[in-house]
């Protein structure tokens, strides 16, 4: 089945007062129908500005972004609107994601008539049935955005996502501001939509424990570039770049010694500026397990098993020693 999403060599830059950042830089992804892909990595790591380019809200500077195969690199302003449809986004600040002066029927409802749903009768029935698919009771189609809950906030941004019946929705850090119960209710809500409409998720988050319950691959993301792409069970049982590693190996667990990666290794020193990312591989700096060859060759990303691929010079060392 073809992919719903497929982004290839995709960079987004942006020029600022501190001057030139490749948030994104040369990135390939797919997402299947139905399917659910995490993107994890530290803050300032270039998720968010991926997540943007992907709904059109920043312009990428190359690569190409395709939405049930259309290329929206190749495609009129008008074009592109008119697929705006397929592809929606849930954000991390539902408050902020809110008009506070309309209210839930308006905000649902909006959507619907900028993309041609003329009939009002035809909409308000539509405002009815998103409330009651993400579990908001139909007296509060008259609220404001502050009347609700952070967690009925986020419902309300998920019925509005899913409005336009889109094909992939990006949520971008979805339940990071909210308390863990609610974190669990909104995930099993994306579930439940996803089951139902088979739409697909980019799933952004910098927790891996919050992807580890609802992805069925992982990409783990370092200073604009992807490092490791797996299976979800796969990432986990055998993590093989030593970023992922230390993201598994910081998680809390209540049993330690039954979840913990033999040879444990240590990721130290803080995310080194964007602006001014090192050369050859970008973890160097910080990694306990580089060596020479890390510090001046950028190393590429290569599969090592079915669906599972990293960029680590140590595998490529390993297959070279085993040869």
């Amino acid at each position: 089945m073809s992919n719903v999403l497929e982004i290839n060599d995709l960079v987004v830059s942006y020029r600022t007062a501190r001057g030139h950042l490749t948030a994104v830089d040369g990135i390939s992804l797919h997402l299947a129908p139905g399917e659910t892909l995490g993107l994890v990595g530290e803050s300032g790591c270039g998720k968010s500005s991926l997540g943007k380019a992907i709904v059109q809200l920043v312009e990428p500077s190359a690569g190409s972004i395709r939405v049930e195969g259309h290329d929206l690199s190749t495609r009129s302003r008008a074009e592109r609107r008119a697929l705006r449809p397929k592809i929606q986004m849930v954000f991390q600040d539902p408050m902020g994601a809110l008009d506070p002066r309309q209210q839930a029927g308006t905000i649902l409802e909006t959507p619907l008539k900028l993309h041609g749903l003329r009939d009002a009768a035809a909409r308000r029935a539509r405002v009815a049935t998103l409330m009651e698919q993400v579990g908001l009771r139909p007296e509060f189609i008259d609220r404001l955005p502050h009347e609700f809950s952070g967690g009925q906030r986020q419902r309300l941004g998920i019925a509005r996502a899913l409005a336009l019946n889109p094909s992939v929705i990006v949520c971008d850090e979805p339940v990071s501001a909210l308390d863990v119960s609610l974190q669990a209710q909104v995930l099993n809500l994306l579930r439940r939509v996803q089951q139902a409409q088979k739409v697909s998720y980019l799933f952004i988050s910098h927790d891996l424990s919050v992807v580890e319950h609802i992805a069925d691959r992982v990409a783990i993301m370092y200073l604009g570039k992807i490092v490791e792409v797996a299976p979800r069970s796969a990432l986990w049982r055998t993590p093989a770049h030593p970023y992922t590693r230390a993201l598994i190996e910081a998680l809390p667990r209540t049993d330690p010694a039954r979840h913990r990666i033999a040879d444990k290794q240590v990721i130290g020193g803080d995310l080194p500026s964007p602006y001014n990312p090192p050369a050859g591989c970008r973890l160097h700096t910080r990694c306990p397990l580089a060596f020479a060859r890390c510090a001046v060759e950028e190393p590429k990303l290569a599969t090592i098993g079915d669906g599972h691929s990293v960029a680590c010079h140590l595998h490529d060392a390993a297959v070279a020693k085993a040869a």
